[in-house]
């Protein structure tokens, strides 16, 4: 299944929300007013008005689209503090330098005024990382080689949001983070650091090759992107010995892991479940099984396997059925 026209009919049919796109900077003018900042990836902090459009005056502080949900938290935290000294400030100089009971209270009245729009400048700020993340991980899922090819073994699962509700057997993309992160764990870092190198020599060798012709379905149907994937699914299939534990923790670890939405949006129900794990599974596990029924192949992956190991892929593939 094309990654790209997924991503596509997963937007179709809804409008794009406000800001999904952008991420948000929080502060306030001279005037004291509430300012957000819509930033792209490569823009400049520009500050916009309620309705999304950009102002002039914009501060120079840069933060990409998918920058860290630590960055959100400091400009509310900034925004809010901004806002409580500026307040004090001014009581401050109205009373010349001392408060009573009764600016306090008139300062608490007045800061709670401004609550409502800090909380829809917050939740639009959480919305966007969210999306930045979500946009961050599929680009990076078909611009990293290895990940591509491991992908590539389960994609027909993978669903739009939009379409989950009605399919809730197939895949959602919010998962591919947990199976990311379930690569790393299982085929250790210096595997992994060499199947993304063997795997990007493939594909330039494939692209130097083929110019204008190449098509990823290449990579995969190559004997060499069909050797990399079976070496990888033969280190993770060690971490399964015991099929159903290790099915068991991955269905927590996925669900662990999955990227967040808004409750409220196409596909926020869906939630990896046990019999998706063993549809995932048996599709990632195709190498170890077209050579465990071949006995060709099963004989040549004998004489660089011990036969402990060799038994256990004979029993995981019976496992998974």
């Amino acid at each position: 299944m094309n990654a790209d026209k997924d991503e596509a009919q997963a937007r179709g049919g809804r409008a794009v929300d406000r800001n999904a796109d952008d991420a948000l900077a929080i502060f306030y003018d001279d005037g004291g007013k509430v300012q957000r900042a819509k930033i792209g990836a490569d823009s400049a902090k520009r500050p916009v008005d309620a309705d999304g459009s950009a102002k002039a005056g914009a501060s120079d502080k840069r933060l990409g689209a998918d920058a860290s949900a630590e960055d959100y938290a400091e400009d509310i935290a900034e925004l809010i503090e901004q806002k409580f000294m500026g307040l004090l400030r001014q009581r401050l100089a109205r009373s010349d330098g001392r408060l009573n009971e009764e600016d306090l209270a008139e300062m608490s009245t007045e800061f709670r005024e401004h609550m409502g729009e800090i909380r829809n400048i917050f939740l639009d700020a959480v919305k966007s990382y969210a999306n930045a993340s979500r946009r961050s991980l599929s680009e990076e899922h078909r611009t990293n080689a290895f990940h591509r090819l491991m992908v590539h073994r389960f994609e027909e699962r993978l669903a739009p949001d939009n379409a989950l509700d009605k399919t809730p057997d197939r895949l959602s993309r919010r998962m591919l983070p947990g199976f990311f992160s379930m690569l790393s764990l299982m085929v250790g870092q210096d595997n992994l650091a060499k199947f993304h190198r063997q795997t990007d020599t493939l594909v330039n060798r494939l692209r130097a090759e083929l110019g204008d012709k190449f098509d990823w379905a290449d990579v995969y149907d190559s004997k060499e992107g069909r050797r990399i994937a079976l070496r990888a699914e033969i280190l993770i299939a060690r971490n399964f010995r015991d099929v159903e534990k290790r099915i068991a923790w991955l269905v927590a670890f996925i669900n662990g892991n999955l990227i967040a939405i808004k409750r409220a949006l196409p596909g926020a129900d869906w939630s990896f479940s046990e019999p998706a794990a063993r549809n995932l599974l048996r599709d990632l596990f195709s190498g170890i099984r077209a050579t465990m029924i071949n006995k060709a192949r099963r004989d040549a992956l004998a004489h660089s396997l011990d036969e402990k190991t060799v038994d256990q892929l004979r029993g995981l593939v019976a496992a998974l059925g």
